[in-house]
């Protein structure tokens, strides 16, 4: 109960006081599932997928999104991009969903260009619609590709589903882009892959913010092939994944 209440005010801070209680009634109508599966996702999916959210000074648009996902990357700054408001002038968002990540950085940052990387063809045409609708068309490229390496059993899979689908070449998108202040990767399992190898790419990122997957052990093995990469790390175990945060040393 103490966790609903606290995201009731979280809720608040980004929908404002009528948006929460739609929230809550969402909750409470909910609340046998809430309880059964310990997620608050029934209250989430209540609210629909077209939301009018808050952000800095802002209030942004969005479409095909789901507020769960709004909730952690907003309203807890699940990658601690508030920090680097005003700092960056390139991100690139890797497991771009519907552009959340996208949104909040180019809103906190004037000057950031964004490359934004979705593999689900659906949630990289609402990236784009998204970042039209806000105003910043200019600033963000969305790519459909394939985060991780060709040689994963993972991704022959889904490569042989689609074969019309490409790879995300980091080294290429780092060049492009002129090096990255901000890498945010979020690839349900593929980061695993992407962080093997040959990491000579990351000397152009100053700052990343990876979403773990499987366990936490997995999770300190990235730790480790992150900071080899000469990053300054921390892992952040949460629930069944994680966060490993890194600083270019």
């Amino acid at each position: 109960m103490s966790r609903f209440v606290k995201e009731c005010f979280l809720v608040s801070r980004l929908l404002g006081p009528i948006g929460a209680v739609r929230w809550a009634l969402g909750g409470f109508a909910s609340a046998a599932t809430v309880l059964r599966t310990r997620s608050l996702a029934s209250a989430d999916e209540f609210l629909g997928h077209g939301l009018t959210l808050r952000c800095g000074d802002r209030r942004l648009q969005v479409s095909d999104a789901d507020f769960g996902v709004c909730r952690e990357i907003l309203g807890h700054d699940c990658y601690r991009l508030a920090s680097c408001a005003g700092q960056l002038r390139t991100a690139i968002d890797l497991g771009a969903n519907c552009g959340i990540f996208t949104l909040m950085a180019a809103t906190l940052n004037p000057q950031c260009r964004i490359l934004a990387v979705e593999v689900n063809p659906g949630l990289a045409t609402a990236t784009i619609a998204n970042a039209a609708r806000n105003g910043f068309a200019n600033r963000v490229t969305v790519i459909n590709q394939l985060v991780g390496v060709a040689d994963d059993p993972t991704v022959r899979i889904l490569m042989e589903k689609n074969p019309t689908i490409t790879m995300f070449d980091p080294r290429e998108a780092v060049r492009q882009l002129g090096g990255c202040d901000f890498l945010k990767c979020d690839v349900e399992g593929g980061e695993h892959a992407l962080f093997a190898g040959d990491l000579s790419w990351l000397q152009g990122v100053r700052r990343l913010a990876i979403e773990y997957h499987w366990t936490e052990a997995e999770g300190a093995r990235l730790a480790r092939l992150i900071e080899s990469a000469g990053f300054t790390v921390e892992q952040k175990p949460h629930r069944n994944l994680g966060y490993v945060f890194g600083v270019a040393k």
